[in-house]
């Protein structure tokens, strides 16, 4: 089977990352797998050759294609690959490559990182929905849709047991002071505005509590204005959030406005972290309700403040979590037989 993934953007974050351990596993699994990503620089093609593995091939349109011909570029690449499956992630540049699909003969699938948007989907001949909730926003759409969970990466499998005291010092923590830990793009929908009024409120003035947000985007000046003077509370800035970071903090915080799965949840429960989570669809659905976790209201200054009191008032106790559910070996075998129906279905068509 000839797989190519799609996922055109020039940033690396969680969507980039799952198609890329997608891809990568494919690829060793036997699979003729390509990646067309976005156009960037030397350093952008190197991490995603680092993700995705020697054996699978990149593809990058050049860094001086105009944004308005990124489409027919793509549909040109697509066409000369001649796979079985095109796999879509993010919707960048996709729009035309329904309109080859039937003449090129390949199956195509998305994965619904974010929603449904049914002038990029509609030509898809399989969803995959990252929650269930998903599900009531398709409209009148004619595919098959499966929802298929995401999985925890390779990276944070084999990552080595460190304690995150380093990261601590990195960031001027003492072992005695409770430290909240954010890993999130810096825009509106992560909340963050939420979570920094929340947090002064619910400690004015305490000095052996610390917020510390991992990330990068938009919103960094205004959030910068917010923070003001306090030195409690640091911007970290864009890092990869490896699992001594989250094995750094005594508590990960989600205040997210809108989440439909959430990776960085999935990577601090590896660590034991406990969690303090606005009832969003995706943390909801795979937690389950988990009693363990402090479930929060979204957009709720008041009610997040709550939670990161008890957060505190449980102390620095770690969480055993049952991770076999998030599986990569488990998901990418749904993901095939989504493929191997869909060619079925084309075949027999």
């Amino acid at each position: 089977m000839k797989i190519i993934h799609i996922a055109a953007s020039r940033s690396f974050f969680g969507s980039e990352r799952y198609a890329a351990e997608l891809a990568g596993y494919q690829s060793r699994a036997g699979y003729d797998v390509a990646v067309i990503a976005g156009a960037g620089n030397e350093a952008f093609r190197a991490q995603w050759r680092h993700e995705i593995g020697g054996a699978t091939r990149l593809v990058t349109p050049p860094r001086w294609l105009p944004s308005f011909f990124l489409g027919w570029w793509m549909c040109l690449a697509v066409w000369r690959l001649q796979p079985d499956i095109v796999h879509l992630h993010l919707l960048k540049g996709t729009r035309f490559l329904g309109l080859i699909k039937k003449a090129a003969g390949f199956g195509m699938v998305a994965s619904l990182h974010i929603r449904y948007r049914r002038k990029y989907h509609d030509a898809c001949d399989g969803l995959i929905l990252v929650t269930e909730s998903q599900r009531g926003s398709l409209e009148d759409y004619r595919g098959r849709a499966v929802t298929i969970w995401n999985w925890l990466g390779p990276r944070h499998l084999a990552a080595p047991r460190a304690d995150g005291a380093a990261f601590r010092a990195e960031i001027g923590v003492g072992a005695e002071e409770f430290l909240f830990l954010c890993v999130a793009r810096l825009t509106p929908v992560k909340g963050l505005d939420i979570l920094v009024q929340a947090f002064m409120k619910a400690f004015p003035g305490r000095a052996d509590t610390k917020l510390a947000i991992v990330g990068d985007g938009e919103e960094k000046r205004a959030l910068e204005v917010l923070i003001g003077q306090d030195r409690r509370i640091t911007l970290i800035g864009f890092r990869e959030a490896e699992p001594d970071v989250f094995r750094a903090c005594d508590a990960l915080v989600s205040a997210a406005r809108f989440e439909p799965f959430g990776l960085t949840i999935l990577e601090a429960m590896a660590t034991g972290c406990p969690l303090v989570l606005t009832r969003t669809a995706g943390p909801t659905e795979f937690l389950k309700d988990d009693a363990r976790v402090i479930w929060v209201a979204v957009n709720d200054v008041d009610n997040l403040a709550a939670g990161l009191a008890e957060a505190v008032a449980r102390g620095k106790n770690r969480v055993v979590y049952d991770m076999t559910p998030f599986d990569l070996v488990h998901a990418a075998a749904k993901i095939e037989a989504l493929y191997v129906a869909i060619l079925g279905r084309k075949a027999a068509g």
